[in-house]
């Protein structure tokens, strides 16, 4: 381009201006300064034409500069042929910033209607974001053209994204490639995620967009929904597609094009630059129509007319950047709070004054000290105006007003207000005393020791209580005199009573004052008249232990007939129940059985007596009275006495031989011992008395202690590498304070053990060896977080005998009589009485074990919790175990037994016999599977997973002595089949010695 035509393009810019009556395709051209454009409406039209015509006249001599750059009439006839695309890339849309601001909500899009000016793949959106865009990620797409009338947004062709966006500046966003044709409608597509995005539109017109029925989008929807949605022409968004990758800094506007840019109803119609106004018309002076981008009718589509050259294009002025926001706001003069400062009034904030135009205002009242400082925001109090409430009584309060326009927010605290009064409240007047409206009356019959009730009768003024005085009047009603404690509402009639009439005085009290009333006396008491004799309806039962030297205790029975007392007379009978002797002076609710009574039954008669007479009932026989129990050893003699836990751990910790370290009587804490030992030091209370701890813990590496004769809540624990622990006739609860949550446990940890638990981090202990749980009562786990009776981890000779183990109960910790983990070697499990749980009994696994013997124990009403294990557990589950002896053990009436090979290091072998058994199964699940050895058993169930040896047998009812005692000794026994003893020959728990 020559100086000339340069300096020609700087002067001018190239309008189109249609005249009356002319087609709006077919538009003469009009050439006005940039700098004049405003003065250009005041041109004569004559003059406008004439300029018109000269530069149509000069255009074949522009050659090939004036159509390398000037844009030709839309064909309509050929708008879907392809054409090169545009010397500056821009595909369609326009790249002035609109001066008309427009936003959308987050998460809502809004769609403009373009048309395509050259052909070609859109690969980048260009788009105009405004500085007050709070949106962090912004979204542009293309859709193509509904082709339903006047057109909506139809299928997306293309989108992309930019996160976060650049406010004040061109920001670019890649798309999918897309493929416009020229002269074709589409739809350029906005998207704003969380925030408000801020765009520039065309000053003129109204709004044109199809804005989606949908809200809180993420992205663009695939296809648009334009119900509700209305099209006008002429208000296109400041963003264009482009046909190359090519691409801005965001922080800057694109250069322009040698011409101004076209906007989208035409690409012969050029755009204003902001502000400027278009050429008035030859005829009226009026500004041009807008064109629309509808389609035309198929019969008004103008004749094609021969393509006009334009004059060379012209560099456009610099585009105007919008203006810079604002400063933020600046208090002037602080905020001020009116209203009188008392509980229940309601204060009123000002906004202060301020400088550079806030355009919004947001409120936050708080409450503070008396000083007015330490000031904490009041939850919800945001708007101008605050209703003192009780909670804010003696503190002062404050307003924080922030003040925002579009340059930011600032705030501004006002003064804190005097201390805020409580409400004054003047007492009521006392209500007048309560009025009788109907007297009180009496219910019930008047009968010696029946219950005569009274109301209260109805009263005036609000009676707050009542009170009630019996009477005693004579046959009248008169002569009455108060009863003396008789101040209830109740009455029971007493002797004195009979013979007389009664009445209540019931007295009605509020703050005004007291009024009494008086009912109706009742009919005269009558005298109880002899009662029958008693009868008696269930007969005395007798409980306790039938072994020499037990207490045996007698119920009383159940009677009518009112007995007013008991006597008790113990008999003693023979094997059979019968041929019964009273036993003298043996008058007593209770007996303590003698040698004398060794073979004999015991049998206890009571008789109730009344007025009426008295009555004789006789219970049932008890079983044969035994020898004595099965008693431990005497408890050694103290060698030291201490009274505290801190003393007995000293003296266990400094023992050098055996010895014998005694606990006064009392209930006392957490009792932790070491030390190691050749001999054994007992530790325990004194002879004769008994003491409770919280709780008991072996210090890793100690030897040589014995626990014996305590009662211990929360449990035992024995840290790694323990050795010769005894652990003796102590009675553990698992529901007391203290402990870990298990009755006895050990806390050695053998990593590699075959199958055992691996865990990040895990590290190998010393076994704990020579461990022996005796004698004891073990109880009340598996509940608030417990989990185990007894709990063993890597172990190594170990001794469980006698014990009593009961009241335990599955609640999803897995609870069990007795768990193994990470396995062990040389167990014995005998004479244990495992009994009225709902739990495991004997469980390994974790750990591959050798040589367990489980022998001569009594599994007797176990039931694991059917809602958590729908098809029950098992009394004894065994996991890949070598060496293991099952024998002499009775399991009825509740779970079956079995043993499982999983996956074992080495051979599994198993001796099974002279068991009464449920049901016994074996599980072959991987590895080396079980070499069986099984005979001399009977079971409930024929099992199903092994053949039964030929001495076995199948027998729903072997036959045992006595189940009321839990006496499961088979009665008829010639193969010495189960137990061969009963509990009551043990002693469990604390002897008392």
């Amino acid at each position: 381009m020559s100086a000339t035509e340069r300096s020609y393009t700087r002067k001018s810019v190239l309008r189109r201006v249609p005249s009356a009556g002319a087609s709006p395709c077919r538009v003469p051209w009009a050439i006005a300064s940039p700098r004049q454009v405003p003065s250009a409406i005041a041109w004569p039209s004559r003059v406008s034409l004439a300029v018109a015509l000269l530069l149509l006249l000069a255009l074949p001599t522009a050659g090939a500069r004036a159509s390398s750059w000037a844009p030709q009439p839309p064909n309509r006839g050929a708008q879907t042929a392809r054409s090169e695309a545009s010397p500056t890339g821009i595909l369609l849309g326009r790249d002035v910033v609109g001066a008309r601001r427009d936003s959308l909500p987050s998460g809502r899009p809004e769609a403009f209607r373009f048309r395509a000016h050259a052909s070609g793949l859109a690969g980048q959106v260009r788009l105009y974001i405004g500085r007050a865009t709070t949106a962090t990620t912004v979204i542009a797409g293309i859709y193509s053209n509904r082709p339903t009338h006047p057109g909506a947004p139809g299928a997306l062709l293309g989108q992309g994204s930019i996160s976060p966006p650049s406010d004040g500046v061109w920001n670019t966003l890649t798309l999918t490639p897309s493929d416009l044709v020229s002269g074709r409608i589409y739809w350029l597509a906005v998207l704003g995620e969380e925030g408000t995005l801020h765009f520039r539109v065309r000053l003129r017109g109204r709004k044109c967009s199809s804005t989606d029925t949908e809200a809180d989008l993420a992205t663009l929807p695939a296809s648009w929904s334009a119900q509700g949605a209305h099209v006008r022409t002429r208000c296109p968004i400041s963003a264009y597609a482009i046909a190359s990758a090519a691409s801005l800094p965001n922080d800057t506007a694109p250069p322009p094009s040698e011409a101004l840019p076209f906007s989208q109803s035409s690409p012969l119609a050029a755009t204003l630059p902001s502000g400027a106004q278009e050429a008035p018309t030859e005829k009226t002076g009026e500004k041009p129509k807008e064109e629309s981008q509808e389609e035309p009718k198929e019969d008004e589509k103008p004749k094609e007319e021969p393509k006009e050259e334009p004059p060379p294009k012209e560099e456009p002025p610099p585009k105007e950047e919008p203006p810079p926001p604002p400063p933020k706001p600046v208090s002037k003069t602080p905020p001020t709070i009116s209203g009188t400062t008392t509980e229940g009034d309601t204060l009123t904030a000002t906004d202060g004054t301020w400088e550079h135009g806030p355009t919004g205002y947001k409120y936050q009242w708080q409450d503070c000290g008396e000083s007015g400082s330490g000031c904490s925001d009041i939850a919800g109090a945001t708007t101008n105006a605050h209703k003192l409430a009780a909670s804010e009584v003696a503190h002062t309060i404050r307003v924080v007003v922030t003040a925002t326009n579009e340059g930011g927010s600032s705030t501004a605290s006002s003064a804190a207000t005097k201390k805020v009064e409580k409400v004054k409240e003047q007492p009521p007047p006392p209500p007048p005393k309560p009025v009788s409206k109907t007297p009180p009356t009496i219910s019930g019959t008047t009968t010696e020791g029946d219950t005569l009730t009274a109301t209260d009768g109805t009263w005036e003024h609000g009676p707050t209580g009542y009170e009630y005085q019996w009477q005693d009047c004579n046959t009248s009603g008169e002569g009455c005199t108060d009863i003396a404690d008789a101040t209830s509402n109740t009455r029971k009639l007493a002797a004195s009573d009979v013979g007389h009439t009664m009445r209540v005085v019931v007295t009605a009290t509020n703050e005004g004052g007291s009024t009494s009333a008086t009912s109706a006396h009742t009919a005269t008491v009558a005298a109880v008249p002899p009662p029958a004799k008693p009868a008696n309806t269930a007969l005395p039962t007798i409980s306790g232990t039938t072994t020499e030297s037990q207490m045996l205790t007698a119920t009383k029975g159940t009677w009518t007939g009112s007995p007013t007392s008991y006597a008790y007379q113990w008999e003693v009978c023979n094997s059979s129940g019968a041929e019964c002797k009273t036993i003298g002076a043996a008058t007593n609710s209770s007996y303590t059985l003698v040698a004398g009574d060794v073979g004999h039954t015991i049998r206890v008669t009571v008789t109730a007596t009344n007025a009426g007479g008295k009555t004789p009932a006789t219970s049932a026989a008890t079983a044969t009275v035994a020898s004595p129990a099965k008693q431990p050893p005497p408890s050694p003699a103290c060698t030291q006495t201490v009274s505290s836990t801190a003393s007995a751990a000293s003296a266990v910790d400094a023992a050098s031989t055996e010895a014998a370290i005694c606990l006064k009587a009392g209930a006392y804490g957490h009792l932790g011992l070491s030390g190691t030992h050749s001999a054994d030091v007992t530790v325990e209370p004194v002879p004769g008395s008994s003491a409770s701890l919280e709780g008991v813990t072996v210090a890793a590496g100690s030897s040589g202690i014995t626990i014996h004769n305590f009662s211990i809540s929360g449990g035992v624990s024995l840290a790694a590498g323990d050795s010769h622990i005894t652990v003796d006739h102590n009675d553990i609860n698992g529901q007391g304070s203290g402990g870990d949550g298990e009755g006895v446990e050990t806390l050695s940890v053998n990593c590699s053990a075959p199958n055992a638990p691996y865990y990040s981090g895990c590290t190998s202990t010393s076994p704990d060896t020579y461990i022996t749980i005796n004698g004891n009562k073990i109880h009340g786990y598996g509940q608030g977080g417990t989990e185990d009776a007894i709990h063993l981890n890597d172990w190594e000779h170990v001794t469980i005998t006698a014990n009593d183990i009961y009241e335990l109960e599955e609640h999803g910790n897995h609870t069990d009589a007795m768990q193994s983990v990470f396995g062990g070697h040389h167990m014995t499990f005998a004479y244990n009485y495992e009994h009225n749980n709902q739990s495991q009994g004997f469980f390994i696994k974790d750990g591959d074990a050798s040589e367990v013997a489980v022998t001569e124990n009594l599994f007797l009403s176990n039931n694991n919790e059917p809602e958590l294990y729908p098809g029950g557990e098992y009394n004894i589950q065994v996991f890949d175990t070598t060496g293991l002896s099952i024998t002499d053990n009775t399991v009825w009436d509740g779970q079956n037994d079995i043993i499982r090979a999983e996956g074992a290091a080495e051979a599994l072998t198993a001796n099974v016999n002279h068991n009464v058994e449920q049901n016994f199964d074996v599980l072959d699940e991987g590895g080396p599977s079980y070499s069986l050895t099984e005979d001399y058993d009977i079971f409930k169930e024929e099992p199903w997973t092994f053949k039964m040896g030929s001495h076995s047998k199948v027998e729903s009812n072997p036959g045992f002595v006595d189940t009321a005692t839990d006496d499961y000794e088979l009665a008829s026994n010639p193969d010495g089949i189960g137990v061969d003893w009963q509990p009551s020959e043990y002693v469990y728990g604390p002897t008392g010695d």
